[in-house]
């Protein structure tokens, strides 16, 4: 019995704190790095995203980025969840898992890593984001990937 009682009230909170704010949309710009081994790129990102956040300052998001790889004229794709804390109304962390598709090469990489957002105005952000991935390229580890990037988000 306690145990249904404990249930239905977590799950009440969950639900209340679930409706809390509207998910924020963005579409963002970016710049980067990526360093595989000793070799080094400029990376350009456009993205999209949505971060929820409930009443306890807890924040949620996904964000599916394409990028361009100037240096080796690579394309990929990337998908990542995004879990996370509001320190202030505008200031958030945020801990990465994701996973990319690099165009050219059938390669794929699997990563974490971590961001910190600050909403310069209701409409706009600033993301500081730093990965590391793993590539594997035909099933077989080719190395790890560290991505250190700045995005500019138009939050709508």
């Amino acid at each position: 019995m306690n145990k249904l009682l404990v249930s239905i009230c977590t799950m009440a909170l969950l639900t209340t704190s679930l409706m809390a704010e509207p998910a924020k949309k963005s579409i963002y710009l970016g710049y980067g790095t990526s360093e595989l081994g000793e070799v080094s790129s400029a990376v350009y990102y456009l993205g999209y995203g949505f971060t929820k956040t409930t009443n306890p300052g807890i924040a949620f998001g996904v964000d599916i980025e394409f990028n361009y790889n100037k240096d080796t004229m690579n394309y990929e794709y990337l998908a990542e969840g995004k879990l996370g804390y509001k320190i202030i109304s505008d200031l958030g962390i945020y801990g990465i898992g994701g996973v990319k598709q690099i165009s050219m090469e059938e390669t794929v990489g699997y990563g974490y890593g971590a961001s910190v957002e600050y909403e310069i105005m209701p409409y706009l952000s600033i993301e500081a984001k730093y990965m590391k991935y793993t590539i594997n390229a035909g099933g077989v580890e080719v190395g790890t990937e560290t991505t250190p990037k700045i995005n500019l988000k138009f939050l709508f």
